[in-house]
Protein backbone atom coordinates (compact mmCIF):
# COMPACT_ATOMS: atom_id res chain seq x y z
CA UNK A 1 0.00 0.00 0.00
CA UNK A 2 1.05 3.46 -0.44
CA UNK A 3 1.30 6.33 2.50
CA UNK A 4 -0.08 9.19 0.71
CA UNK A 5 -1.41 12.90 0.57
CA UNK A 6 -2.96 13.10 -2.64
CA UNK A 7 -4.10 16.29 -5.01
CA UNK A 8 -5.28 15.66 -8.18
CA UNK A 9 -7.44 16.33 -11.16
CA UNK A 10 -9.19 13.96 -12.95
CA UNK A 11 -9.43 14.55 -16.65
CA UNK A 12 -11.11 12.11 -19.38
CA UNK A 13 -8.30 13.54 -21.16
CA UNK A 14 -18.66 46.25 -34.49
CA UNK A 15 -16.16 47.06 -36.74
CA UNK A 16 -12.79 47.32 -35.33
CA UNK A 17 -13.30 43.40 -34.55
CA UNK A 18 -12.67 43.04 -38.16
CA UNK A 19 -8.75 43.88 -38.23
CA UNK A 20 -7.78 42.23 -35.42
CA UNK A 21 -10.15 39.25 -36.61
CA UNK A 22 -13.18 37.18 -35.09
CA UNK A 23 -12.37 34.09 -33.57
CA UNK A 24 -16.00 31.84 -34.04
CA UNK A 25 -17.39 29.80 -31.17
CA UNK A 26 -18.79 26.23 -31.26
CA UNK A 27 -21.79 27.86 -30.77
CA UNK A 28 -23.83 26.83 -33.98
CA UNK A 29 -25.65 30.25 -33.92
CA UNK A 30 -22.64 32.25 -34.14
CA UNK A 31 -21.72 34.67 -37.29
CA UNK A 32 -20.97 37.60 -38.67
CA UNK A 33 -22.35 40.13 -41.04
CA UNK A 34 -20.17 42.78 -42.77
CA UNK A 35 -21.74 44.93 -45.73
CA UNK A 36 -22.00 43.27 -48.67
CA UNK A 37 -19.38 42.94 -51.50
CA UNK A 38 -20.57 44.21 -54.79
CA UNK A 39 -19.06 41.46 -57.00
CA UNK A 40 -21.67 42.22 -59.91
CA UNK A 41 -19.25 42.01 -62.54
CA UNK A 42 -15.70 42.90 -61.77
CA UNK A 43 -14.26 42.72 -57.96
CA UNK A 44 -11.70 40.97 -55.55
CA UNK A 45 -12.67 39.51 -51.95
CA UNK A 46 -9.54 38.82 -49.91
CA UNK A 47 -9.39 37.59 -46.40
CA UNK A 48 -7.12 34.79 -43.80
CA UNK A 49 -8.59 31.73 -42.34
CA UNK A 50 -7.45 29.28 -39.59
CA UNK A 51 -9.81 26.37 -38.47
CA UNK A 52 -8.85 22.43 -37.48
CA UNK A 53 -12.34 22.01 -38.21
CA UNK A 54 -12.22 20.23 -41.95
CA UNK A 55 -15.82 21.24 -42.58
CA UNK A 56 -17.41 24.18 -42.32
CA UNK A 57 -19.01 27.84 -43.57
CA UNK A 58 -16.94 30.72 -44.46
CA UNK A 59 -18.27 33.61 -46.72
CA UNK A 60 -21.93 33.30 -48.04
CA UNK A 61 -23.79 36.52 -50.27
CA UNK A 62 -26.76 36.67 -52.61
CA UNK A 63 -29.51 38.18 -54.65
CA UNK A 64 -31.78 38.49 -51.54
CA UNK A 65 -33.74 35.15 -52.28
CA UNK A 66 -33.96 34.68 -56.40
CA UNK A 67 -31.28 32.43 -57.49
CA UNK A 68 -27.98 34.13 -57.69
CA UNK A 69 -25.05 33.38 -54.89
CA UNK A 70 -21.84 32.99 -54.33
CA UNK A 71 -21.03 30.44 -51.10
CA UNK A 72 -16.88 29.44 -50.05
CA UNK A 73 -17.00 26.67 -47.09
CA UNK A 74 -14.38 23.85 -46.67
CA UNK A 75 -15.37 20.86 -46.96
CA UNK A 76 -12.66 17.65 -46.29
CA UNK A 77 -10.49 20.14 -45.74
CA UNK A 78 -10.51 21.60 -49.24
CA UNK A 79 -12.05 25.26 -50.11
CA UNK A 80 -14.63 24.92 -52.08
CA UNK A 81 -16.57 27.68 -53.90
CA UNK A 82 -20.36 27.19 -55.26
CA UNK A 83 -21.48 29.94 -58.26
CA UNK A 84 -25.11 30.64 -59.50
CA UNK A 85 -25.18 33.87 -61.89
CA UNK A 86 -26.53 34.83 -65.09
CA UNK A 87 -29.95 33.23 -65.16
CA UNK A 88 -29.21 30.31 -62.75
CA UNK A 89 -29.43 27.62 -65.30
CA UNK A 90 -25.92 25.60 -63.81
CA UNK A 91 -23.82 25.74 -60.54
CA UNK A 92 -20.23 26.38 -60.55
CA UNK A 93 -17.94 24.49 -58.44
CA UNK A 94 -14.39 25.01 -57.75
CA UNK A 95 -12.23 22.59 -55.31
CA UNK A 96 -8.91 24.35 -54.25
CA UNK A 97 -5.96 23.07 -52.09
CA UNK A 98 -5.67 20.31 -50.15
CA UNK A 99 -5.57 19.76 -45.71
CA UNK A 100 -6.43 23.39 -44.71
CA UNK A 101 -7.52 22.48 -41.19
CA UNK A 102 -4.25 22.04 -40.60
CA UNK A 103 -4.87 25.00 -37.54
CA UNK A 104 -2.23 27.39 -39.43
CA UNK A 105 -3.21 30.62 -41.30
CA UNK A 106 -4.40 30.53 -45.10
CA UNK A 107 -5.18 33.10 -47.38
CA UNK A 108 -8.18 33.06 -49.55
CA UNK A 109 -8.40 36.04 -52.98
CA UNK A 110 -11.64 35.62 -54.94
CA UNK A 111 -11.51 37.45 -58.07
CA UNK A 112 -14.53 38.52 -61.00
CA UNK A 113 -14.84 39.91 -64.30
CA UNK A 114 -18.19 39.06 -65.64
CA UNK A 115 -18.09 35.25 -66.58
CA UNK A 116 -15.12 34.28 -65.26
CA UNK A 117 -14.15 33.83 -61.37
CA UNK A 118 -11.16 32.20 -59.84
CA UNK A 119 -10.15 31.52 -56.16
CA UNK A 120 -6.77 31.59 -54.84
CA UNK A 121 -5.64 29.64 -51.05
CA UNK A 122 -2.30 30.86 -50.42
CA UNK A 123 -0.51 29.75 -53.98
CA UNK A 124 -3.24 27.55 -55.55
CA UNK A 125 -5.24 28.69 -58.06
CA UNK A 126 -8.66 27.24 -59.62
CA UNK A 127 -10.96 29.30 -61.93
CA UNK A 128 -14.16 28.48 -63.78
CA UNK A 129 -15.99 30.22 -66.52
CA UNK A 130 -19.57 30.73 -66.80
CA UNK A 131 -21.05 29.30 -70.34
CA UNK A 132 -25.09 29.63 -69.85
CA UNK A 133 -27.79 31.81 -71.03
CA UNK A 134 -28.46 35.39 -69.79
CA UNK A 135 -26.19 38.35 -68.48
CA UNK A 136 -22.60 37.53 -67.21
CA UNK A 137 -23.49 39.11 -64.09
CA UNK A 138 -23.36 38.12 -60.82
CA UNK A 139 -26.55 39.78 -58.91
CA UNK A 140 -25.81 39.83 -55.73
CA UNK A 141 -27.45 42.64 -53.20
CA UNK A 142 -27.46 40.91 -50.21
CA UNK A 143 -24.92 41.19 -46.80
CA UNK A 144 -21.63 39.84 -46.71
CA UNK A 145 -22.54 36.87 -44.03
CA UNK A 146 -19.06 35.35 -42.60
CA UNK A 147 -18.85 32.17 -40.65
CA UNK A 148 -22.74 31.20 -40.16
CA UNK A 149 -25.88 32.63 -41.38
CA UNK A 150 -28.18 35.16 -38.76
CA UNK A 151 -30.84 33.10 -37.26
CA UNK A 152 -33.32 35.67 -37.54
CA UNK A 153 -32.85 35.36 -41.87
CA UNK A 154 -36.15 34.02 -43.22
CA UNK A 155 -35.65 31.29 -45.91
CA UNK A 156 -37.48 32.92 -48.05
CA UNK A 157 -34.36 35.88 -48.47
CA UNK A 158 -31.41 33.02 -49.18
CA UNK A 159 -30.96 32.05 -52.54
CA UNK A 160 -29.58 28.80 -51.15
CA UNK A 161 -31.95 28.33 -48.39
CA UNK A 162 -30.19 24.87 -47.26
CA UNK A 163 -27.24 27.13 -46.41
CA UNK A 164 -29.20 27.72 -43.11
CA UNK A 165 -29.13 24.78 -41.68
CA UNK A 166 -25.18 23.59 -43.40
CA UNK A 167 -23.82 26.57 -41.18
CA UNK A 168 -25.59 25.25 -38.00
CA UNK A 169 -24.73 21.47 -38.43
CA UNK A 170 -22.23 19.68 -41.01
CA UNK A 171 -20.48 22.80 -41.73
CA UNK A 172 -20.61 24.73 -38.39
CA UNK A 173 -17.43 26.79 -38.72
CA UNK A 174 -15.49 27.39 -35.52
CA UNK A 175 -11.99 29.31 -35.64
CA UNK A 176 -11.02 32.41 -36.68
CA UNK A 177 -11.39 34.56 -39.97
CA UNK A 178 -9.60 38.26 -40.11
CA UNK A 179 -8.32 40.64 -42.26
CA UNK A 180 -11.62 41.12 -44.92
CA UNK A 181 -11.87 43.14 -47.91
CA UNK A 182 -13.08 43.71 -50.95
CA UNK A 183 -13.22 46.12 -54.02
CA UNK A 184 -15.85 46.27 -56.94
CA UNK A 185 -13.02 46.74 -59.23
CA UNK A 186 -12.62 49.99 -59.82
CA UNK A 187 -11.82 51.29 -56.50
CA UNK A 188 -8.84 50.06 -54.34
CA UNK A 189 -9.26 47.51 -52.11
CA UNK A 190 -11.01 48.07 -48.69
CA UNK A 191 -11.53 46.90 -45.27
CA UNK A 192 -14.81 45.19 -44.85
CA UNK A 193 -17.73 46.88 -42.40
CA UNK A 194 -18.66 44.78 -39.36
CA UNK A 195 -22.35 45.43 -39.17
CA UNK A 196 -23.61 42.53 -36.77
CA UNK A 197 -22.18 39.82 -34.98
CA UNK A 198 -22.99 36.87 -32.47
CA UNK A 199 -20.99 34.48 -30.91
CA UNK A 200 -17.63 35.45 -31.86
CA UNK A 201 -14.93 37.00 -30.03
CA UNK A 202 -11.65 39.26 -30.99
CA UNK A 203 -8.44 38.38 -30.94
CA UNK A 204 -7.52 35.99 -33.81
CA UNK A 205 -3.89 37.18 -33.98
CA UNK A 206 -1.38 34.92 -31.94
CA UNK A 207 -3.58 35.74 -28.48
CA UNK A 208 -0.57 33.80 -26.67
CA UNK A 209 1.91 36.26 -27.28
CA UNK A 210 -0.63 39.38 -26.28
CA UNK A 211 -1.56 38.08 -22.75
CA UNK A 212 0.40 36.57 -19.69
CA UNK A 213 -2.46 35.03 -18.11
CA UNK A 214 -1.40 32.14 -17.20
CA UNK A 215 0.73 31.66 -14.12
CA UNK A 216 2.64 29.22 -12.52
CA UNK A 217 4.35 27.84 -15.35
CA UNK A 218 1.05 27.29 -17.38
CA UNK A 219 1.06 27.40 -20.74
CA UNK A 220 -1.27 29.36 -23.11
CA UNK A 221 -2.73 27.09 -25.58
CA UNK A 222 -4.38 28.51 -28.80
CA UNK A 223 -6.59 25.68 -29.90
CA UNK A 224 -8.46 28.08 -32.74
CA UNK A 225 -12.32 27.99 -31.32
CA UNK A 226 -10.62 28.55 -27.77
CA UNK A 227 -7.87 30.32 -25.74
CA UNK A 228 -6.78 28.40 -21.94
CA UNK A 229 -4.08 27.79 -19.84
CA UNK A 230 -2.66 24.18 -19.90
CA UNK A 231 -1.82 23.64 -16.59
CA UNK A 232 -0.45 20.39 -17.04
CA UNK A 233 2.89 19.89 -14.72
CA UNK A 234 2.41 22.81 -12.43
CA UNK A 235 0.87 21.44 -9.33
CA UNK A 236 -1.84 24.23 -10.17
CA UNK A 237 -4.94 24.25 -12.06
CA UNK A 238 -8.08 26.79 -12.65
CA UNK A 239 -8.78 28.90 -15.41
CA UNK A 240 -5.21 30.92 -15.07
CA UNK A 241 -3.74 27.90 -13.20
CA UNK A 242 -3.57 29.77 -9.93
CA UNK A 243 -5.53 27.50 -7.85
CA UNK A 244 -3.64 24.45 -5.76
CA UNK A 245 -5.17 21.45 -6.46
CA UNK A 246 -6.77 19.73 -2.82
CA UNK A 247 -5.73 17.31 -1.31
CA UNK A 248 -6.70 13.58 0.01
CA UNK A 249 -4.65 11.52 3.53
CA UNK A 250 -3.40 8.01 2.58
CA UNK A 251 -2.45 6.56 5.83
CA UNK A 252 -0.73 3.88 4.35
CA UNK A 253 -3.13 0.86 4.93
CA UNK A 254 -5.39 2.00 2.24
CA UNK A 255 -5.59 3.28 -1.37
CA UNK A 256 -7.89 5.09 -3.71
CA UNK A 257 -9.79 3.43 -6.43
CA UNK A 258 -11.75 4.21 -9.57
CA UNK A 259 -14.58 2.62 -11.10
CA UNK A 260 -14.80 3.25 -15.37
CA UNK A 261 -18.49 3.77 -16.14
CA UNK A 262 -19.73 1.01 -18.75
CA UNK A 263 -19.51 3.96 -21.41
CA UNK A 264 -15.98 4.17 -20.55
CA UNK A 265 -14.76 0.99 -20.31
CA UNK A 266 -13.03 1.43 -24.43
CA UNK A 267 -11.48 4.91 -22.33
CA UNK A 268 -7.97 3.17 -22.60
CA UNK A 269 -8.62 1.18 -25.47
CA UNK A 270 -6.05 2.41 -28.83
CA UNK A 271 -4.81 5.39 -26.25
CA UNK A 272 -3.77 6.12 -22.47
CA UNK A 273 -2.22 8.74 -20.97
CA UNK A 274 -1.21 8.82 -17.12
CA UNK A 275 0.80 12.26 -15.78
CA UNK A 276 1.26 12.87 -12.41
CA UNK A 277 3.85 15.08 -9.67
CA UNK A 278 5.50 12.52 -6.94
CA UNK A 279 7.82 14.13 -4.14
CA UNK A 280 8.99 11.01 -1.80
CA UNK A 281 11.71 9.85 0.18
CA UNK A 282 11.15 6.38 0.22
CA UNK A 283 11.95 3.63 -2.73
CA UNK A 284 9.21 1.04 -3.44
CA UNK A 285 5.46 0.71 -3.76
CA UNK A 286 2.55 0.90 -6.42
CA UNK A 287 1.63 4.13 -8.14
CA UNK A 288 -0.95 3.06 -10.31
CA UNK A 289 -2.85 0.43 -11.89
CA UNK A 290 -5.59 -0.74 -14.14
CA UNK A 291 -6.91 -3.94 -14.41
CA UNK A 292 -9.76 -5.78 -14.64
CA UNK A 293 -12.29 -6.98 -11.68
CA UNK A 294 -11.74 -10.34 -12.89
CA UNK A 295 -10.13 -12.51 -14.57
CA UNK A 296 -11.15 -12.22 -18.21
CA UNK A 297 -9.65 -14.05 -21.59
CA UNK A 298 -7.41 -10.75 -22.00
CA UNK A 299 -6.23 -10.20 -18.60
CA UNK A 300 -4.40 -6.82 -20.32
CA UNK A 301 -2.93 -3.83 -17.21
CA UNK A 302 -1.08 -0.98 -16.71
CA UNK A 303 0.87 -0.73 -13.90
CA UNK A 304 3.30 2.05 -12.81
CA UNK A 305 5.41 2.01 -9.66
CA UNK A 306 8.31 2.74 -7.77
CA UNK A 307 11.26 0.20 -7.55
CA UNK A 308 14.95 1.13 -5.85
CA UNK A 309 13.78 4.73 -6.01
CA UNK A 310 13.10 4.81 -9.93
CA UNK A 311 10.00 4.90 -12.38
CA UNK A 312 8.92 1.23 -13.18
CA UNK A 313 6.14 1.10 -15.84
CA UNK A 314 4.71 -2.59 -16.75
CA UNK A 315 2.22 -2.73 -19.94
CA UNK A 316 0.85 -5.87 -21.64
CA UNK A 317 -2.09 -5.71 -24.35
CA UNK A 318 -2.10 -9.74 -23.86
CA UNK A 319 0.80 -10.52 -26.22
CA UNK A 320 3.47 -10.42 -23.10
CA UNK A 321 4.60 -7.56 -21.10
CA UNK A 322 6.78 -4.30 -21.94
CA UNK A 323 8.96 -2.35 -19.50
CA UNK A 324 10.35 0.49 -19.43
CA UNK A 325 12.30 1.61 -16.56
CA UNK A 326 13.61 5.50 -16.10
CA UNK A 327 17.15 4.19 -15.45
CA UNK A 328 19.72 6.72 -13.76
CA UNK A 329 16.79 8.97 -12.58
CA UNK A 330 15.90 8.30 -8.70
CA UNK A 331 12.82 9.94 -7.71
CA UNK A 332 13.07 9.54 -4.18
CA UNK A 333 15.13 12.50 -2.74
CA UNK A 334 12.58 14.42 -1.55
CA UNK A 335 11.87 16.67 -4.56
CA UNK A 336 9.05 17.30 -6.70
CA UNK A 337 9.14 15.62 -9.78
CA UNK A 338 6.45 15.09 -12.97
CA UNK A 339 6.25 11.82 -14.51
CA UNK A 340 4.30 11.17 -17.68
CA UNK A 341 3.75 7.78 -19.63
CA UNK A 342 2.01 7.36 -22.75
CA UNK A 343 0.38 5.27 -25.16
CA UNK A 344 -0.43 5.40 -28.60
CA UNK A 345 -1.43 2.10 -29.83
CA UNK A 346 1.42 0.31 -29.41
CA UNK A 347 3.63 2.65 -29.14
CA UNK A 348 4.45 3.91 -25.51
CA UNK A 349 6.77 6.76 -23.76
CA UNK A 350 7.91 7.08 -20.04
CA UNK A 351 9.08 10.75 -19.33
CA UNK A 352 10.29 12.42 -16.47
CA UNK A 353 10.80 15.86 -15.46
CA UNK A 354 9.77 16.14 -19.39
CA UNK A 355 12.47 14.49 -20.58
CA UNK A 356 12.40 11.26 -22.08
CA UNK A 357 13.39 8.17 -20.12
CA UNK A 358 12.55 5.13 -21.78
CA UNK A 359 10.38 4.22 -24.97
CA UNK A 360 9.83 0.97 -27.20
CA UNK A 361 7.05 -0.61 -28.81
CA UNK A 362 4.14 -3.38 -27.85
CA UNK A 363 5.28 -7.15 -29.09
CA UNK A 364 2.71 -8.93 -30.98
CA UNK A 365 0.03 -7.37 -32.99
CA UNK A 366 -2.37 -6.09 -30.29
CA UNK A 367 -2.94 -2.90 -29.94
CA UNK A 368 -5.14 -2.24 -27.48
CA UNK A 369 -5.74 -2.45 -24.00
CA UNK A 370 -8.59 -5.19 -23.13
CA UNK A 371 -9.41 -4.05 -19.46
CA UNK A 372 -13.05 -5.47 -19.76
CA UNK A 373 -15.28 -6.82 -17.05
CA UNK A 374 -16.01 -3.93 -14.54
CA UNK A 375 -11.99 -2.26 -14.66
CA UNK A 376 -11.01 -0.09 -11.92
CA UNK A 377 -8.34 2.51 -11.53
CA UNK A 378 -6.02 2.11 -8.45
CA UNK A 379 -4.29 5.40 -7.27
CA UNK A 380 -1.06 4.32 -4.74
CA UNK A 381 -2.13 0.39 -4.35
CA UNK A 382 -3.56 -2.45 -6.25
CA UNK A 383 -6.01 -5.42 -5.55
CA UNK A 384 -5.19 -9.44 -6.93
CA UNK A 385 -1.73 -10.32 -8.37
CA UNK A 386 0.23 -6.92 -8.08
CA UNK A 387 -0.78 -6.35 -4.34
CA UNK A 388 0.34 -10.37 -3.36
CA UNK A 389 3.92 -9.38 -4.69
CA UNK A 390 5.84 -8.46 -1.08
CA UNK A 391 7.85 -6.13 -3.14
CA UNK A 392 4.84 -3.79 -4.34
CA UNK A 393 3.16 -3.77 -0.75
CA UNK A 394 5.78 -1.87 1.12
CA UNK A 395 4.64 1.60 2.46
CA UNK A 396 5.14 4.49 0.48
CA UNK A 397 5.01 8.32 2.46
CA UNK A 398 4.44 10.29 -1.07
CA UNK A 399 2.78 13.54 -2.07
CA UNK A 400 1.00 13.25 -5.35
CA UNK A 401 0.13 16.50 -6.86
CA UNK A 402 -1.56 17.07 -10.56
CA UNK A 403 -2.89 13.75 -11.22
CA UNK A 404 -3.97 13.75 -14.48
CA UNK A 405 -5.64 10.59 -16.41
CA UNK A 406 -6.75 10.46 -20.01
CA UNK A 407 -6.30 10.01 -23.90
Amino acid sequence: MLGVVVIFQLCLIAGSLASTGLRFSKDPTAFAVFKGWNAKTNGTLTFHFRTDNENGFLVYEDDKGQCEYIYLSLTDGRLRLRLKMGQCDETQTLLVGQKLADGKWHKVTVQRKYAWTSVTVDSLTNSTFYKGRGRQILGVESDLFVGGIPWYTRFNDLSFPSIYWESMTSKRYYGCISGIIHSNGIRPLREAHLRNTSGTSDGCLDPCSQTDKCENGGICRDTVSDVWCDCKGTRFQGTNCTREAASVWLNGSGYIVFHVNKEEENFFSNRSYVAFHMKTHNSDGIIFSLQSQYYNEYNDYLLIEMKDGKIRVELDLGEGPLVLAGKGVHVNDGVWHWVEFSRSRRDVELKIDHRVKAAGEMPGPSYQLNVKEEPKVYLAGAQGTFSENPSRNRTLADIYKSFTLGT
